[in-house]
């Protein structure tokens, strides 16, 4: 369940001009850069322009970590986030079971993320584990006893971690 859900703030994108001006002045001795944060990343217009202002403004050996609901991350986009030079793709997916997907990612299609998450997992099957892939759930009462099935799901699919709140 997002956060951003029960605000009632207004929405904007994050300025682009200001992001490159922090990016060149403090991400220099950065070791790790985590795009997401109560909203979906991809939904900003400019996200691919920040990813690469972000590994251009990065040390080479600094991690850019990704997390996502999944649902516009289509092979499209994940073919230019991949070739920018994204490290880790962390998935918020809260249960394996469609129906309960459904309801916790409201307006959302669940076959379209779970499909979505199945590309990027083949992308790092074929790529030799190039990239680490995750899963974030937060366990509610509806969802708390779907855990055990959800990693046995997405281990099949090799995933690096799973983050699990509550």
């Amino acid at each position: 369940m997002c956060i951003r859900r029960v605000w009632s703030t207004i929405l904007r994108d994050l300025n682009l001009d200001l992001y490159e001006k922090i990016a060149k002045t403090a991400f220099q001795n950065l070791k790790r850069l985590i795009l997401y944060g109560f909203g979906e990343p991809l939904v900003n217009p400019n996200f691919i322009k920040i990813l690469k202002i972000s590994r251009e403004s990065l040390p080479k050996d600094s991690e850019i970590i990704v997390s996502t609901n999944g649902s516009m991350l289509n092979s499209r986009l994940s073919e230019k986030i991949l070739s920018i030079g994204v490290d880790n793709i962390s998935f918020s997916i809260d249960t394996a079971d469609i129906m309960k997907l459904k309801r916790i990612r409201e307006g959302s299609e669940p076959t379209i993320i779970l499909n979505n998450f199945r590309y990027i997992s083949r992308k790092k099957r074929s790529s030799g584990n190039s990239f680490k892939l995750g899963i974030e759930a937060i366990v509610m009462r509806s969802n708390f006893n779907d855990l055990p099935n959800l990693i046995e799901e997405t281990a099949k699919e090799d995933v690096d971690y799973i983050l699990v709140s509550h």
